[in-house]
């Protein structure tokens, strides 16, 4: 009986294993890294870029709004490092994401931090503390551009 409940845990650990692996995406040319890196940046920068009007009080707050648009953010700030392989030069993308990919990386991860504070600023509902978040999360992106980001 126990080695079949290990069996049966270990082909569960497999599969497991085999759908999270499956989930990274793989890219079988430099240009398919490059359009997936820019469709996800593309997309943080729509669903942030709503958000703007609000956070400068051009339209009413509404809490419920910025927490759906925050949660979207939040799964999409994990995904474009992906696209920045090595041999994936290219794009909008300046030799420096590769030349210096500490400093990148860097960058990746405060932004992702500042989601996560824009996430909890979200759930508390106080628009003072989202409108912070909101600046530190845009000023994480500004940053980002300024640095490893070509103008076209």
């Amino acid at each position: 009986m126990k080695k079949i409940a290990a069996l049966v845990l270990s082909c569960a650990t497999a599969v497991l294993c085999m759908s999270v692996a499956q989930a990274e995406p793989q890219f079988e040319k430099a240009e398919d890294a490059i359009k997936y890196r820019q469709s996800a940046l593309s997309l943080m920068g729509a669903h942030s870029g709503g958000l703007a009007p609000m956070m400068r009080g051009r339209v009413p707050f509404d809490a419920e709004h910025v927490k759906a648009e925050v949660a979207i953010l939040k799964s999409l700030a994990g995904l474009p490092w992906k696209g920045f392989g090595e041999g994936t030069q290219g794009g909008n993308a300046r030799p420096a994401v590769w030349e210096d990919s500490a400093k990148f990386e860097a960058a990746a991860t405060k932004l992702q931090d500042n989601v996560e504070k824009f996430s909890q600023a979200a759930e508390s509902g106080d628009f003072e503390r989202i409108r912070a978040a909101y600046a530190d999360t845009g000023a994480s992106c500004k940053a980002c551009h300024d640095s490893f980001r070509q103008r076209r």
